[in-house]
């Protein structure tokens, strides 16, 4: 959850590193993964401060400090478009997150300023450890990807950085999805 605290020692780091920034990427996933029925407000309200308030507050905060040419990179999931099992809060959340990214990539472009989404298909991390039934879903995963393996978080590194990069300055507003091709299946 964004706190004062929180914003208070990011305006110190970027005050370390100079008034001008080049990028942000928001990298933050956050929620809980129950069935419908089992999430609270207060569960709705903690996962969409994360996954969207936080990126909102950051680049309200930081908006001044960004020059010509900048890259603002709000980081997905899948269940922005797709329904997955216990995930409806984090999936509307990452929804409202793509929306806000776009308005912004609109709204920022006269400055130079570049906002795209980086959407990560299922990526090999400790999230599945916390995910109910994740075995079971990682070798489901598996099996319908057509590369046969789930991403590895490099791989989303490295296009976010492409994404931030003189290499993209023609991209803005756009959802890059690495997925493993998962996405294209019927």
């Amino acid at each position: 959850m964004t706190t004062e605290r929180g914003l208070e020692q990011l305006n110190r780091c970027v005050e370390e590193r100079g008034p001008q920034l080049s990028g942000l990427v928001h990298c933050a996933a956050t929620g809980i993964r129950r069935r419908f029925e089992e999430i609270t407000e207060r569960h709705f309200d903690w996962t969409f401060d994360l996954n969207v308030r936080a990126f909102f507050k950051l680049v309200k905060l930081l908006s001044e400090r960004f020059s010509e040419g900048s890259s603002i990179l709000a980081v997905s999931s899948w269940g922005a478009r797709r329904s997955l099992p216990y995930y409806s809060a984090v999936g509307a959340s990452k929804g409202a997150l793509e929306s806000l990214a776009r308005h912004l990539a609109v709204e920022l472009a006269p400055r130079g300023i570049r906002v795209n989404i980086l959407t990560a298909g299922a990526v090999l991390t400790d999230a599945w450890k916390a995910m109910p039934m994740g075995p079971e879903r990682i070798a489901e995963t598996i099996r319908r990807t057509p590369t046969g393996r789930l991403i590895a978080p490099e791989e989303i590194a490295s296009a976010a950085q492409f994404l931030c990069s003189d290499a993209a300055t023609g991209v803005a507003g756009h959802t890059l999805v690495i997925d493993g091709g998962m996405g294209i299946l019927a």
